[in-house]
């Protein structure tokens, strides 16, 4: 799906080897104001910002905290980043100022998820460890925010649950396009969560839109026979085909959130076993988007905790799969946006009206579509199960019913 399923930054080397790094990045120096509220898009519930770099307005970069370091797009940075390991002088996120930063520039496809950001610029990469693990770093998937360095939290949330953790990994790896090998700290943040009554161990995961499982354990779970789809996502590796479902359970230390969705596919296996060959011991998957954004997140670094404050209204989050059955892309028009049918989804009411692979989109419920971005138009598509919208197509108009593509049994 467009924008909804991203693994960004979970293991960006090959051939780890875990060699007990140090569990800091080298401090950078900085110029701001501890709680530098930056705003962002939260397009597949992660969290995209503005990266300026030696003074140059910057594309937008996902801040990642299952990344170890800086990966970022050559190309999107227009000289200002050079391929390979390097440093910038400065690096500009919102009213913080970091300098000496260390970067692997990368310019080819290894550059996912996805090619094209939120704001319609080349995607720029991925921030990791080395560039924020020295502060506390809160995202807020309500009010669409990055907070660099300590802050309180907005009034209306819930008392924190505050779970204590150790970072783990490190080591050495192959960095993509034959650039060497870098040696990186220990980044990566390993809970405990309870999937439907059974423990399994997480790796925290901000830049992920899924919770992410092992084959053989999202088999086991749809043995009951829960709906599933297949959907396209972008790895840090590039682009996957995965299998799609709905959790009824998810739960941190008896934090409870249900109907998470989660998938799992041949390329997430080979992440997760990476990620096993860095740590040490099992990991059964990654903690991402459908947990973390009932709260605001905070991961205090210099302190080693993680803070989850539910918030106390959940209107924010919009169940991506309850929505009419097909997926849309961008399609090359002279003048305005114009978008083409991606998908359509087997069985349901959009496949069963004809709707065809293709077909270009004009209206969503009257509403025109040509000065709207990507992340725009599919929300417009989701809604509550049973109600329809009205789809004016390049052909015809037709009324189309939202359904729930990943119902439990």
């Amino acid at each position: 799906m467009i924008f909804r399923s991203i693994l960004a930054g979970s293991v960006l080397l090959g051939a780890v080897e875990s060699c007990g790094g140090s569990s800091a990045p080298v401090p950078l120096v900085w110029l701001g104001k501890a709680g530098d509220h930056l705003p962002a898009s939260t397009a597949a519930s992660v969290f995209w910002v503005q990266a300026d770099v030696d003074g140059v307005p910057g594309p937008q970069v996902i801040v990642d905290t299952g990344a170890p370091f800086a990966l970022l797009n050559v190309r999107a940075f227009r000289g200002s980043v050079s391929a390979g390991k390097g440093r910038v002088a400065t690096m500009t996120l919102g009213n913080t100022v970091l300098w000496k930063v260390p970067t692997v520039g990368v310019e080819g496809d290894r550059t996912h998820p996805p090619e094209i950001a939120p704001n319609g610029d080349l995607f720029g990469g991925i921030l990791g460890y080395t560039v924020f693990g020295q502060f506390p770093m809160s995202f807020d998937y309500r009010d669409h925010q990055v907070v660099v360095g300590g802050a309180a939290p907005p009034a209306d949330v819930l008392p924190a649950f505050s779970i204590p953790f150790a970072l783990e990994g490190g080591g050495a790896g192959t960095l993509p396009e034959n650039a060497g090998v870098l040696t990186f700290p220990a980044s990566r943040i390993i809970l405990q969560a309870t999937i439907e009554g059974t423990p399994r161990t997480f790796l925290l995961d901000t830049g992920a839109s899924w919770v992410a499982l092992r084959t053989v354990l999202f088999q086991s779970l749809a043995a009951d026979g829960r709906g599933q789809v297949t959907d396209d996502a972008s790895l840090a590796t590039g682009n996957a085909t995965t299998n799609v479902m709905r959790l009824r359970s998810v739960a941190v230390q008896g934090i409870e959130v249900k109907d998470a969705v989660a998938a799992a596919g041949t390329k997430v296996d080979e992440l997760i076993d990476n990620l096993v060959a860095e740590v040490g011991h099992p990991v059964d998957g990654l903690l991402g988007a459908p947990f973390l954004r009932e709260f605001y997140v905070t991961i205090n670094y210099p302190n080693r905790t993680l803070d989850l404050y539910r918030y106390a209204s959940e209107t924010h989050i919009h169940d991506e799969y309850r929505r009419v059955g097909i997926d849309l892309a961008p399609d090359s028009a002279p003048t305005g946006n114009v978008f083409a049918v991606h998908h359509v989804y087997a069985g349901t009411d959009a496949q069963k009206k004809g709707i065809r692979v293709g077909e270009r989109l004009l209206s969503i419920d009257g509403a025109a579509l040509d000065t709207l971005d990507i992340v725009t138009v599919d929300e417009m598509l989701l809604g509550a199960v049973g109600m329809t919208h009205k789809l004016k197509l390049s052909t015809r108009t037709v009324d189309v019913l939202v359904e729930d593509l990943l119902p439990l049994p």
